[in-house]
Parts: structure tokens; sequence; C-alpha cells
């Protein structure tokens, strides 16, 4: 009985020869852990954007596509007939200004809220690049007759 309750309270184990080795005991969930933090890890890298970029067809309409690390790819389209202007826009996330792309869309029918379609909102560029995009895709924005 003595021995049980010594091995309760003492986490060494002791051998016939003198000598201890320590036993730790360890909880029942301590071997999820390293599971978690694996899961957390491909989970974070399969939202990790690579690649943004923008294709205007001038007469078809705006093709925005988003690559992600692991080879899969978000495409989206705004027709022409909705696309009002393209303009720099500044925000703010978090404690920092953001310069950032986006497109005016004219209103739906029965709103009066015009709609707004951020660009390249996860590469976040310097305002330098948004400035050399923004000089590439506002004439061919522009409609003629306007």
């Amino acid at each position: 009985m003595k021995g049980i309750v010594q091995r309760l309270v003492d986490p060494y184990q002791y051998n016939g020869s003198g000598g201890a080795t320590y036993l730790p005991s360890l909880p029942k969930w301590s071997a999820w852990v390293p599971v978690v933090l694996l899961l957390v890890l491909v989970w974070k890298l399969t939202l990790t954007v690579t690649e943004e970029s923008i294709l205007v067809l001038r007469s078809c309409g705006l093709q925005v596509k988003t690559t992600y690390l692991i080879g899969r790819s978000a495409t989206q389209f705004v027709d022409m007939a909705q696309v009002k202007d393209i303009v720099i826009n500044e925000g703010i996330r978090m404690h920092q200004v953001i310069c950032y792309l986006s497109v005016l869309l004219t209103p739906r029918p029965g709103s009066d809220e015009n709609g707004l379609f951020p660009l390249f909102m996860n590469s976040l560029p310097k305002v330098g690049v948004l400035r050399e995009i923004y000089g590439g895709v506002k004439p061919l924005l522009v409609r003629r007759g306007d």
C-alpha cells in the first residue's frame, strides 16, 4: 500500500539499484495539441493568397482572379454595364490607413446605394503600384460619349 501511495505522490520511479527515473503524468488532451496545431497550419496555408490579377475586357467587363498557395483559384466577374468608374480609396484597417483600388458600380434597380467592388484586398499594394494599375485600367473603362 505504501508503494502505491508513494507512486501517486512522487512522480519518480525508483528501481532496485538506487536510481530513479522521472515519469511525468501528462493530461489526456495533450496528445491532441500537435494535431490541432497541424490543422491550424494547414488551414492557414489554404487561405494564403499568392497572386491577384485583373483582366479588363472592354466589351464584356472585369475579371478578377485570386490564386491561393495550394493552387486553388477563385474568379469573380463584373459586367461592364455595371461599371461606373474606378477609384483609389483610403480605408482604415485596425490601426492603419490603407489605400486600395475599387470599382464603382451603378446602383441596382430599387436601391439608392452605389456599389463598391474592392480590388487587391489580399495583397494591398503600395500607392505607387495602385497608380500604375489605375493608369492602365482607367482608359479601358472610359465609355465613348461619356
